[in-house]
């Protein structure tokens, strides 16, 4: 058995206390008076294609009906907090083991990609979506998917999550290409085709059919505690919504951000600069330096459709997370004082998730908190 070297153990003490500190994030609901419901939306977890046919967003939740995990505990928030933190340590391990395993041991650049504003802080702060179940797709597509088939399969299965994870799938061809698994055109095109045309699928006829009072009636039988607790709790709204409608939503929102809303727009955009800038100086040539930078920023055209700036800000800052680790070479070492900067930035962490209006939630959170003791 091999000896730890002491910057292995640096790497282990990094990873520990990341995931600490996302679980700290994430346990926030014990310090708030809002509660274990402080977690947002948990329908994702019960709406199944049983109930309401084959609708977008429906596969997690018909996954756990079937196999009856979402009946375990009488409360939905406790299941909803026990799956998420479950995700937390499945993704924390994925990516350390692959670090670990690769033998890398650039300590700022680890320690900025942990504890990244985009990253283990961001996943304990951003509860209630889909995210944690998109995220393990896309490590596993990016760090370890081996197979044509299984790379597709795994981009199905993600836009079945999530439609809007099609964004996500140049970035994860890139690097299914740059870890030399594909051999030819065909290779690249044919995941691109399946995302494409699942999402497309889903957003023609994944919307749900049913009026609002009967979904609602359904998913208060199946979810008694969480009914009624979250201005969106059924999911009907993001079930019901068409292309037209969410896209107008988007469109609004943006339209209403102002002068003083843009330093906190802008400062999340120069992080997530950095980190493209950061992986294109990694790279092993340079020839698809534009399609690279395409697909690192491509889940930031997602937020005209789906509106959740911060959410899929991080999402395009974790991808150049991801294929930054996958770019190191095996125990080569390549600082370089962007790392600092990068690493200086998880002072910010999260950003935060959907409102503009609420940008780094736990820093106003402690602000708060310090306000009302006095």
């Amino acid at each position: 058995m091999e000896k730890t070297s002491r910057e292995q153990r640096i790497v282990i003490w990094i990873f520990l206390l990341a995931v600490l500190f996302s679980f700290f994030i994430l346990n926030r609901w014990i310090f708030t008076p809002l509660g274990a419901p402080s977690f947002g939306r948990v329908w994702h977890f019960y709406v199944s294609y049983s109930d309401f046919g084959f609708i977008r967003r429906g596969f997690v939740g018909t996954i756990f009906s079937i196999t009856d995990l979402n009946k375990i505990f009488d409360d939905e928030y406790i299941f909803a907090y026990i799956v998420h933190h479950f995700a937390i340590i499945l993704i924390s391990v994925l990516v350390f083991n692959y670090v670990y395993k690769n033998n890398i041991l650039d300590h700022i650049f680890i320690f900025g990609a942990f504890f990244s504003p985009a990253f283990l802080p961001h996943l304990g702060y951003n509860t209630g979506s889909l995210d944690v179940f998109l995220i393990v797709i896309i490590i596993v597509n990016i760090m370890y998917s081996r197979s044509l088939v299984q790379f597709c399969f795994l981009i199905a299965i993600g836009c079945m999550t999530h439609e809007l994870f099609a964004f996500t799938i140049p970035a994860q061809i890139l690097a299914f290409h740059f870890r030399g698994k594909t051999e030819g055109n065909f290779h690249i095109w044919l995941p691109a085709f399946v995302g494409l045309g699942v999402m497309a699928f889903l957003l023609l006829r994944g919307q749900i059919s049913l009026p609002q009072d009967e979904v609602e009636l359904i998913l208060r039988e199946k979810m008694p505690n969480a009914a009624g607790r979250h201005s969106l709790w059924s999911g009907y709204k993001e079930l019901s919504l068409s292309l037209e409608q969410n896209f107008s939503h988007s469109i609004d929102l943006m339209s209403s951000i102002t002068w003083i809303d843009l330093p906190i727009v802008i400062l999340p955009l120069i992080y997530c600069f950095i980190l493209v800038v950061r992986t294109v100086t990694l790279a092993p040539n340079h020839s698809n330096t534009m399609m690279l930078i395409f697909a690192l920023t491509a889940p930031l055209f997602a937020s005209v459709i789906a509106s959740d700036f911060y959410r899929w800000i991080s999402i395009s800052c974790l991808l150049s997370i991801l294929i930054s680790i996958i770019f190191f070479r095996k125990g080569v070492k390549r600082e370089s004082k962007i790392d600092l900067v990068i690493a200086f930035f998880c002072i910010l962490a999260p950003f935060g998730t959907t409102g503009i209006d609420r940008p780094f939630p736990m820093h106003q959170f402690a602000i708060e908190q310090v306000i009302s003791a006095r």
